[in-house]
């Protein structure tokens, strides 16, 4: 998941990770800025603060990192609705890559559907209670910036 708040974009943990265990084509130096980072199994729900251009570009453009403000409002049915869409384009590219020259875009594309998937259930389960963890800059049911 990510947020992003007056220039600062935060990404949590465990996408970061993704990234690395996949090896997805990431520019060198933001890999290499993000072995930096202590990825390790605890707290992979926290959030990685990044301020450069190039690293929030990036991170930005990866669909699959689902956005907390395009999700936060939407009720529990079109959250199952966009899971069950996401489940089909999955069946979707098993069937196309059966036996196919292009496995290997194919196997790249079910990955980040399955990131996407489990970051949406994840979403899901905070959204109802059931995972807690603080996401930067914002309130379980608002999208607005919180001020103190």
């Amino acid at each position: 998941m990510k947020v992003f708040n007056n220039g600062t974009l935060y990404v949590q943990k465990k996408d970061l990770m993704y990234l690395l265990i996949f090896d997805i084509n990431m520019p060198k130096e933001l890999k290499e800025n993000l072995k930096r980072i202590d990825l390790s199994e605890n707290n992979q729900n926290t959030f990685v603060r990044f301020t450069l251009k190039e690293e929030i570009a990036y991170y930005n453009s990866l669909p699959w990192i689902i956005d907390y403000d395009e999700y936060i409002d939407l009720t529990d049915n079109e959250i199952l609705e966009l899971g069950n869409k996401i489940a089909r384009k999955m069946k979707r590219i098993i069937n196309k890559s059966i036996n196919s020259p292009k496995k290997n875009e194919y196997l790249d594309e079910y990955k980040h559907l399955s990131i996407q998937m489990e970051s949406l259930r994840d979403f899901f389960w905070y959204k109802r209670g059931f995972i807690n963890f603080e996401v930067p800059c914002r309130d379980r049911t608002k999208k607005k910036t919180l001020t103190n």
